[in-house]
């Protein structure tokens, strides 16, 4: 990661990055990177939740069991799909990366929670003190 002669932790960093940020898009549901996803839906309701914001498209929403195409609308904010069947669904969509405003105020917070990683913390108590101070509460 940039030490003159030393690259033996490297992937392990790398892993505690990808980890953190994961966590960090979990609890904040952003997506701090481009992604595709693959949600799978219960049934039972004909409004889900699309997690990690920014959704930039829609790919498809399919009948679980079948495969077949299923009719929906996504609203306004693209926050949510809209079905008109309560049979278990399978949506797949693509996220954007939030802007880097945000990517800024959650840095912090990820290399933090990427620290306790690296030094072995099991303190449940200190990575709830990371989320605590340094991200948005989820609610908002």
């Amino acid at each position: 990661m940039g030490f003159v002669g030393r690259d033996d932790r490297d992937d392990e960093i790398r892993t505690f990055l990808a980890t953190a940020i994961a966590i960090v898009e979990e609890h904040q549901n952003v997506s701090l990177r481009p992604m595709t996803i693959v949600l799978p839906l219960r049934g039972g309701k004909t409004e889900y939740p699309l997690y990690l914001q920014p959704v930039a498209e829609v790919v498809s929403v399919k009948d679980a069991g079948t495969g077949a195409d299923a009719s929906y609308q996504v609203t306004y904010l693209k926050d949510k799909v809209l079905v008109n069947t309560p049979r278990p669904l399978v949506v797949e969509y693509k996220t954007s990366a939030v802007n880097d405003d945000m990517v800024q105020i959650l840095k912090p917070g990820i290399l933090s929670m990427a620290s306790l990683m690296f030094d072995g913390s099991t303190d449940t108590e200190a990575y709830r003190k990371v989320i605590n101070s340094f991200m948005i509460p989820s609610a908002l």
